[in-house]
C-alpha cells in the first residue's frame, strides 16, 4: 500500500502529500524492517522526486541489494523513471528502462500495467510486440534468422555478409518483417525477439 500511496499522490498533482508518506515513512524506521521495506521506501523517494534527482534517487534504488527479488515494485519505478527520461528528452535511455519495465510487467502478466508501459515506449516512438513471432509474426525462416541477427545486434551488411545476400536484400525483409512484428526500430525488433525466445 505504501508505495500506491505515494504514487497515487504523485499523479494526481499532490507531491506534498506524497513527501509527508515518505516523511512518516522515515519516522517509523520502515526502511529498518527488511530488505523489501527498505527498497520500497527508496523507490518511493524516487517516484516523489523532482528534476535531475528522479534519475539520481531511481538509480541508488536500484542499486540497493535485493532489489531484483520485487520485480513488481522495480517494474513501477522503471516506469516511472522512463516516463521522466522520456519526457526530459533522453530518448535512448528512456526506451531501455520503459523496455525493462514492460518485460517484468508480461512475464507477471500484470497486462495493465504492460499496456502503460507499452503506451510510454509508443509515445517515445517505439512498439513492442505482444505475441509469440511462431504464432502471429508468420515470418518466413529466412525473416526469422534475420530477426533473430538483428536481436544480436548485427548491422544490416554484417547480416548480408553471414547470410551471403546484398544489405539491399537484408534491408527488403527487413521492410517486410517490421511490420510482421508490428514494431517500427531495430530496437524493438530486438526487444521483441528476446522476449520471444529468450523467456
Amino acid at each position: 500500500m505504501f508505495l500506491d500511496l505515494v504514487e497515487a499522490a504523485v499523479r494526481t498533482g499532490r507531491r506534498a502529500e506524497a513527501l509527508r508518506h515518505i516523511a512518516a515513512g522515515h519516522a517509523i524506521r520502515m526502511g529498518d524492517i527488511a530488505p523489501r521495506h527498505a527498497f520500497v521506501l527508496a523507490a518511493a523517494e524516487a517516484m516523489a522526486a523532482e528534476g535531475e534527482d528522479v534519475h539520481t534517487r531511481s538509480e541508488a534504488a536500484y542499486a540497493m541489494p535485493g532489489a531484483d527479488a520485487w520485480p513488481f515494485e522495480l517494474a513501477r519505478l522503471h516506469l516511472r523513471h522512463g516516463a521522466w527520461l522520456r519526457l526530459a528528452h533522453r530518448p535512448e535511455e528512456a526506451r531501455a528502462h520503459l523496455l525493462t519495465a514492460h518485460t517484468h510487467f508480461t512475464r507477471l502478466k500484470a497486462e495493465p500495467w504492460a499496456r502503460t508501459a507499452e503506451a510510454e515506449l509508443r509515445a517515445g516512438g517505439t512498439v513492442v510486440a505482444r505475441a509469440r513471432p511462431t504464432e502471429a509474426w508468420r515470418l518466413s525462416p529466412q525473416e526469422l534468422r534475420i530477426a533473430r541477427l538483428v536481436a544480436s545486434g548485427l548491422s544490416n551488411g554484417q547480416i548480408a555478409e553471414q547470410l551471403k545476400v546484398s544489405p539491399r536484400t537484408v534491408g527488403t525483409h527487413l521492410y517486410k518483417i517490421f511490420p510482421k512484428a508490428n514494431v517500427a526500430s531495430r530496437a524493438a525488433l530486438a526487444h521483441a525477439v528476446r522476449e520471444a525466445y529468450d523467456r
